[in-house]
Formats: C-alpha cells, structure tokens, sequence
C-alpha cells in the first residue's frame, strides 16, 4: 500500500495599510495583534512594517503609518500596494472628530485607496463617555463614503498592559478584513499590480521633474557665477583702458609743444615777428593821424628859412639855416579836436617869431 502525502497550503500574501490621527492608539493596536504588548509606545514617525502570526491561510505584512499631520502626505506612497485598510479612531477625542471626518474624505478621493475592503477601529471604548460606533459612523460620514466595495467599523481596546488580555475583537476585525480581501482577491491583485505600475511611473516622472530642476538650478547658479566673475574682473580692464587713453592724450600734449618749440626758432631767423596783438576796428572807422590838421586859412610854415648868422671868425654870414621842425605833441583821444586847435596856433606862433628874427638883424646880432 502506498501513502499519499499532501502538500502544505502556502499562503496568500496580503498587504494591509493602516492609518489614523496621531494618538489615536495605532501602534498599540499592531502590539497587541503581535502578542507584544508594551506599557509605553512612542509616536510613529514615518512607518514600521510588521508582518501579523496567527492567521492560518494568509501572510499578512502590515505597515503601521504615522498620524501626524506632516506624515500624511505620505500616505498616498503605500495605497497602491494595499489590497486592505485600517482605520484607527480614537473614541474618546470627540474634539478631533472632525478631523477623522477629513481624513475619511481622503480616503474616498484617492485613487489608489477607494474601492478597497475598510475596516474602522473605534478605540479606546474603556474610557467613560466614548462615542458609540453609530456615533462615530455618522460623524465621520462612513454612510457617504463612495468607492468602497465594503466597510465595517468595530468597538476595541488596544490595552497597553503586558499581563492584560488582548480585545479579541482586535483579531475578529482583521479576520474579517481578510475574508472580504479573499472574496474580491482576483480583482484586488489585478488593482494592486495596476496601481504599482502607475505608481512607479509617476515617481519615475517626478524624479525626472527633480533632477532637471536641479540641473536647472545649478546652471542658473554657475551662470550667476561666471556673471559675478565678469563683472568683478571688468573694473581694472576699464581702468586699464582709461590709464591707457591718459597716457595716449599726454603724449599727444608732449609732441604738440615739441612741434610749436620746433617751428618758433625757425620763424625768427626768418625774421617772422608774430602777429601784433592789436583790436580789429570797422570798416568805417579811421586810425587817429600823427600830424596835426590844419584849419583852412592856416598856411604850412616853410622848411627852410632865411636868417643872417655869423659862421665863423671872418664874418661871413651863412646864407641860410634849417631849423629843425618842431613836433606837436600827440593829441589825446578824448579832446582830440581842441588839441588840435591848439597845436596849430603854437606853431603858428612859432613860425612867425622865426621869421621876425630871420629879418630883422638887430635882433639877429643881439640874439648872437
């Protein structure tokens, strides 16, 4: 007889996201589905990856996402590998209800996240005066939730106690998750790899984006630098260029007196005497004459006059003498006419008191 064996079922694998606000107890929920319960938890920054034991046909790896609201922006990174969703709820925090309301909206807008199996955890129900699960439901909007092919929201308490028994629920609420992931598991993996895909495609963009805008970035800052290193070495070649024009103008100076110290010499033993600094006068003006103008009735003295002189011992007397003209003085410019006048009656005088000696000898002979 021979036995038969039968091989073990391998397992499905499953990728569970799960999120919530920032102390809403997410951690500990995953701690406590772990079988590791801690007294204290620090916030989740960023995201840890755990991989859930205990569930019999499926390989549960679970990415516990931080709450913060810097954090979930990053949420979009992780949807599009998830065939599931937890939704973490603080029941006790009614003042930040509003605030799950929005991330719930945010749910439903995005792509990689509506249409796939949620499962809401409502919290921290050991706390007097929580919110009840109807509560919870109606304001945060599950009923309007669009997209979703299922949704269920349970009553919890995530115990942080080592020696506390773990909320069975915890466990009930995951199992369900799974069964609803197993129900629609084809067309959730045909999601998931189409989801990836576009995923990478647009992070292969937007790293692309990233690099030209540093490309463009470090062009527009060597460009800047190779300005600056212009503009501070254009400043001697200006001043090069004006020493070199300084230099050029003073040797331009330095030869032009050469030249005129050159032609001066020249023009002396020529005999060239420079021009005479004098004022140009019109056409109508007449230059003041040095003779002295006559009245009409005025007759010229002559030049030569008779008078009977000794010349030497013997006697004799020289038959005629030439006295030396007499030169009026020059008339001044602003009386020029009554000078005048008065030059011609002097000389007239003159001339008659020459002529009375020349005739009369005794007056010559006393005179001698």
């Amino acid at each position: 007889m021979g036995g038969c064996s039968s091989k073990p079922q391998e397992k499905r694998k499953v990728t569970v996201v799960l999120v919530g606000l920032d102390n809403a107890g997410k951690s500990t929920v995953v701690n406590d589905l772990r079988g590791e319960a801690f007294e204290e938890t620090a916030p989740t920054v960023g995201f840890n990856q755990q991989r859930l034991e205990g569930f019999e046909k499926h390989d549960v790896s679970l990415f516990d996402l931080g709450g913060s609201a810097g954090i979930r922006g990053y949420w979009d990174n992780y949807f599009p590998d998830a065939h599931g969703i937890i939704l973490v709820v603080d029941s006790s925090d009614e003042a930040r209800i509003n605030e799950v309301a929005e991330t719930v909206r945010m749910l439903g807008s995005k792509s990689t996240a509506k249409g796939k199996p949620l499962i809401v955890l409502a919290n921290k129900q050991d706390v007097p005066g929580v919110l009840s699960c109807e509560q919870i439901a109606d304001k945060i909007g599950l009923a309007q939730l669009e997209g979703h092919t299922v949704f269920s929201i349970k009553p919890c308490t995530a115990l942080t106690k080592k020696d506390a028994s773990v909320d069975p629920v915890l466990k009930t609420s995951v199992s369900w998750l799974l069964n609803e992931i197993d129900l629609h598991f084809a067309t959730l993996s045909e999601r998931v790899e189409s989801d990836k895909a576009v995923y990478r495609a647009e992070q292969k963009l937007i790293k692309m984006e990233r690099i030209a805008r540093v490309k463009a970035r470090k062009e527009a800052e060597e460009a800047e630098k190779q300005k600056n290193s212009a503009e501070s070495a254009s400043p001697p070649a200006a001043a090069d260029t004006e020493h070199n024009l300084t230099d050029q103008v003073l040797a331009s100076k330095k030869s032009a007196e050469a030249l005129k110290s050159q032609q001066q010499p020249a023009a002396a033993e020529e005999g060239d005497s420079p021009l005479p600094n004098t004022i140009p006068t019109r056409e109508d003006d007449t230059p003041p004459s040095n003779t002295i103008p006559l009245r009409q009735d005025d007759t010229p003295p002559s030049k030569n006059y008779q008078t009977k002189q000794p010349s030497d011992d013997t006697g004799a007397v020289s038959s005629s003498i030439t006295p030396k003209p007499v030169s009026p003085p020059p008339p001044h410019p602003s009386i020029f006419t009554p000078l005048s006048d008065l030059a011609t009656t002097a000389t007239r005088l003159s001339i008659n008191r020459h002529c009375r000696r020349a005739n009369n000898p005794l007056a010559t002979a006393q005179a001698a």
